[in-house]
């Protein structure tokens, strides 16, 4: 608890949103934490449709190559623990030989990818379910220097305090300030927000003294960091996630 209730006043003194995040980067390898992947979806039905890699957004310290094999490719849609997380809300130990006894071929491939990369032991807990928040968010926690069988007396001393933190964290860094989860510019959230209270193209460009073509380009930048294919679908996204006022 005393190591939660520092950080806090430590986030207190941090005047950036990156300064904050490299503190809790910090704190979490003081618990054994090496690296983590957070996500969150704003819908959960949008997986089905269009998979996980282009309906989830990301913030993560993995090794570059896994972000390389991951987050810019499909492999995503076959992880099994982001799978359970952002379809059922549930969380997964790793290295749990149950649930690689109920994987098909390409998830068993993409387990023994991550095993090569070191993300063999480790846990993947939900943070928000839909049911009760809307949304669906989660992280994954990779504890290299744990043991198999020593994982359960480690997270019987640490578990508590770590998803305190994880908490803390989605709370600091990703759900007041969405910015490091969706980077829009300004003059993207003004488009955005013109589109959304009904103006046409033609009046949002006057208001913000820009010609049509440009606003375009705004409109369809803030579409392709949103993960949407549509403006409506990136006017719900934006709305949902908090960039822009309803």
């Amino acid at each position: 608890m005393s190591l939660i209730i520092d950080l806090k006043t430590k986030i207190l003194s941090e005047q950036s949103q990156d300064a904050r995040f490299a503190l809790f980067v910090e704190t979490f390898k003081t618990l054994g934490v090496e690296s983590f992947c957070y996500g969150f979806a704003p819908f959960q039905s949008e997986s089905d449709e269009n998979g996980l890699l282009k309906s989830v957004f990301f913030k993560n310290t993995h090794c570059e190559e896994w972000q390389n094999l991951f987050l810019k490719n499909q492999i995503s849609d076959d992880e099994i623990t982001m799978q359970r997380l952002v379809k059922e809300s549930k969380g997964t130990v790793w290295h749990d030989p149950e649930i690689y006894s109920i994987l098909t071929d390409s998830q068993k491939d993409v387990f023994h990818i991550e095993d090569e990369l070191g993300l063999t032991v480790g846990v993947t807990i939900p943070l928000k379910d839909f049911k009760n928040h809307r949304c669906i968010s989660g992280i994954g926690l990779s504890l290299p220097n744990v043991e198999k069988n020593e994982y359960d007396a480690f997270w019987a001393t640490h578990g508590a305090t770590i998803v305190q933190l994880s908490v803390l964290m989605e709370e600091t860094c990703f759900l007041n300030d969405t910015s490091m989860l969706v980077q829009l510019s300004e003059r993207e959230k003004d488009s955005l927000s013109y589109l959304a209270i009904g103006l046409r193209p033609d009046e949002i460009a006057y208001r913000m003294k820009i010609s049509t073509r440009t606003l375009e380009k705004h409109i369809s930048s803030a579409k392709q960091k949103l993960k949407s294919s549509t403006r409506d679908q990136a006017l719900a996204k934006a709305i949902k996630i908090g960039l822009i006022a309803p």
